[in-house]
């Protein structure tokens, strides 16, 4: 099935929460905008499901030069953001939450080329 975006697609991570059966796609557009989607499948019919969604976007701060980078925990507890340098965002994934709202952390480290949670 096709399934159109409004949008260029920046990042795109499948994780899968914990107790879940399936996994989830989240996706973030060069314009900051971020969902998390859920395919349903009836026999022949698919649906796409959007799980949560919000702009991620600042006011201020510089777009990052490397690009946008996104982690996922691997027990899927937060999303982790780079978009800008010096600033990285944490989005926590709250099964109930259908806003993503992000959280802002300063780095001292402007060139940041992969981010991994340990």
């Amino acid at each position: 099935k096709e399934v159109g975006l409004y949008g260029k697609v920046a990042v795109m991570k499948l994780f899968r929460p914990q107790h879940e059966k399936k996994d989830l796609l989240f996706i973030v557009t060069m314009r900051y905008n971020a969902m998390i989607l859920e395919c349903i499948s009836d026999g022949d019919n698919l649906d796409i499901i959007t799980k949560a969604h919000g702009n991620v976007a600042d006011r201020i701060g510089k777009p990052s030069e490397t690009g946008i980078l996104a982690v996922i925990d691997p027990k899927a507890r937060v999303i982790g953001l780079r978009l800008y340098d010096g600033l990285f965002k944490i989005i926590p994934l709250d099964k109930d939450n259908y806003e993503l709202k992000a959280s802002n952390f300063r780095m001292d480290e402007l060139q940041v080329h992969d981010v991994e949670f340990l």
